[in-house]
């Protein structure tokens, strides 16, 4: 199946762009992500147009334990140095990784006690909160998680 992708379409690492060599039409992808291929003998296969891209530029197939992630966040840039498979634990750390870096650290004054801070963050996609009754103490801590979280 691999091989038929190879005969029938032409890609464009630069561009990020999938061409049709029967067609010489360009490849859509679909609000979910995904690519319709209508091979010439007539059959169709759905599959993830990020991972048609990276199977086409590199020549490998992406394993099913594995992601392709966007190295630069943007779901619809499709070039090849753009795309990149990590393991599904690697995919799970990243993720929260930028959960805590888009706003998910935060340190707010106790809703009752007037001299302590709660600061909270995920680790491993469950919400952290430790409550500390220094402002200076609670941003060090602010700040070593995302120091953390942003390696």
């Amino acid at each position: 199946m691999q091989e038929d992708f190879f005969e029938i379409l032409d890609y464009d690492k630069i561009n990020g762009k999938i061409k049709n060599r029967v067609t010489n039409r360009f490849l859509s992808v679909q609000e979910d992500g995904y690519c319709v291929v209508v091979f010439k003998s007539g059959k169709i296969k759905k599959i993830k147009f990020n991972k048609l891209c990276l199977l086409l530029g590199s020549g490998v197939d992406v394993p099913k334990d594995c992601k392709i992630i966007h190295r630069n966040l943007n779901s619809k840039d499709f070039r090849l140095c753009n795309l990149m498979h990590v393991t599904r634990e690697e995919y799970k750390e990243l993720r929260e990784a930028l959960k805590n870096i888009q706003g998910g650290i935060t340190v707010l004054p106790h809703p009752t006690d007037v001299f302590t801070y709660k600061v909270s963050w995920y680790s491993n996609s469950i919400k952290k909160t430790r409550v500390i009754q220094d402002l200076v103490v609670a941003k060090r801590l602010e700040i070593r998680l995302k120091l953390k979280y942003s390696k």
